[in-house]
């Protein structure tokens, strides 16, 4: 009978050992799973306010200007360019930006976008978007020779294609883009 005991008593311990094991496992897989969830997405439908900044920074540091955007449902829409801190040109957009941006970003599934890397990182350029909307903020850089996600260059071209699109606001410390440079 004694050894029917220790037999059960190693079996026992064993499947108690596996046991515990797979809670670890589970808690572990869990923790994994919640670090791959996507990020929560704003309502675009019910976005009232967009704010976008876009940057494209060379492999060497330098001064590198950056575009803000701050579209409003209700029709305040400007951009700006920044160098140094220092506004440079602001331009005020048609209202139909904000609709636009709206449409754009959900298509492109902007909040789900993740960045790229190359696979060996040496004084690379970079590009990278910034939204904030809905109470949510999201951002995607690509670090090239990477290759973009989807989407990402549609983006990047409407946000620094708006230049074109608006009409140039004198605002202080900035120059009118039809003013010559200075330097």
């Amino acid at each position: 009978m004694r050894p029917v005991k220790s037999i059960a008593f190693c079996v026992g311990l064993f499947l108690a050992l596996c046991g515990c094991s797979a809670l670890f496992t589970l808690r572990r897989d869990d923790r994994e799973q919640e670090a791959e969830k996507q990020p929560a997405r704003p309502d675009l439908g019910k976005v009232e306010r967009i704010e976008l900044s876009a940057c494209a920074a060379p492999g060497i540091p330098a001064l590198v200007p950056y575009i803000e955007v701050v579209l409003d449902r209700l029709g305040c829409c400007r951009e700006t360019i920044v160098v140094d801190g220092k506004v440079t040109a602001a331009y005020d957009l048609p209202e139909e930006v904000f609709d636009e941006c709206r449409g754009l970003l959900a298509e492109v599934d902007f909040f789900r976008m993740k960045s790229s890397t190359p696979e060996v990182p040496f004084e690379n350029s970079s590009s990278s978007i910034r939204v904030r909307c809905g109470g949510k903020e999201h951002s995607v850089s690509v670090l090239h020779p990477a290759p973009a996600p989807p989407g990402f260059n549609k983006v990047w071209k409407f946000v620094t294609g708006l230049e074109k699109r608006g009409k140039p606001v004198q605002t202080e410390g900035a120059r009118s883009p039809d003013t010559p440079n200075p330097n």
